[in-house]
């Protein structure tokens, strides 16, 4: 196991030591944060996949938000 693997959270219980879910679901600055930076792109993304049914959705997924952010704008959410 490398290191990336061992840091990575592996139970609901790491994650939720992680992550503040009443602050998250309140609207704190996490989730603006992530409305505004990640999700926009991540729902196009998996509309792509959803529309194009790619033999590697996960690949195909990421290699799009790679893509995006590369770009300087933040793609609008539809």
């Amino acid at each position: 196991m490398n290191e990336e693997e061992q840091a990575a959270p592996h139970s609901q219980e790491d994650l939720s030591k992680l992550i503040n879910l009443s602050e998250t679901v309140g609207g704190c600055a996490t989730r603006k944060y992530l409305n505004e930076k990640v999700t926009p792109a991540l729902l196009n993304g998996m509309r792509m996949i959803a529309v194009r049914k790619p033999e590697n959705p996960l690949r195909v997924l990421g290699e799009y938000l790679i893509e995006q952010s590369e770009s300087d704008e933040v793609p609008k959410s539809k």
